[in-house]
């Protein structure tokens, strides 16, 4: 209670009318204040029970589905397909355990026809592989009668250009380890170090 308000009860009719004069217009706007704010509560009360409407209705719906869904879950998994189906049983889409096919032979079917890379029409340069030692002993090598020329064609990609090289090699034959010089133990060594013979 403030001081203005305990004079005015404490007086009474003594008091002083300008003080009193003073205290009324200032009750009635402290009135009028407290009117506006209780409107003002009254409608945000309104509103507040509009939301909480709207939210109620909107839990409803929620748990209907919900148990709508729990149902339907239900309804999966005591299924019946001719048996029943347990809790925790595997799904229709799992594959069954089978025991494994025997797999098939890796490559072409004999008698297929064969298919290799063409050969270039253009030849930019010929190498002739004839080794004159065995590349194990050291031995001279001596040719075998009636053996052909072997070709073998590297592409080499140079930027702008291919570089085709045809490398002939001759069939020769080692005394000293009696068996055929392959040309791929010769050319491996010189064609890949970059040599040419």
């Amino acid at each position: 209670m403030n001081e203005h308000t305990r004079l005015f009860l404490t007086k009474g009719a003594g008091a002083d009318p300008a003080c009193r004069l003073c205290y009324a217009r200032n009750a009635l706007l402290h009135m009028d204040e407290l009117e506006q704010e209780n409107e003002w509560l009254h409608e945000e009360v309104f509103r507040q029970e509009k939301v909480i409407g709207g939210l109620e209705k909107q839990l409803d719906t929620t748990k209907k589905e919900c148990d709508d869904y729990r149902t339907r879950l239900e309804q999966l998994l005591h299924r019946k397909d001719g048996k029943d189906k347990k809790v925790g049983s595997v799904p229709a889409f799992v594959k069954p355990n089978t025991t494994k096919k025997r797999r098939k032979r890796p490559g072409a079917k004999p008698g297929h026809p064969g298919f290799s890379r063409r050969k270039p029409t253009m030849v930019n340069e010929v190498v002739e592989v004839n080794p004159v030692r065995c590349p194990d002993c050291n031995s001279l090598l001596k040719e075998i009668k009636g053996s052909k020329l072997e070709d073998h064609i590297v592409e080499d990609i140079v930027p702008g250009t291919v570089k085709v090289t045809n490398y002939r090699h001759y069939r020769k034959y080692c005394p000293t380890c009696r068996r055929g010089v392959n040309w791929g133990q010769i050319s491996t060594f010189y064609i890949f170090a970059g040599h040419h013979l």
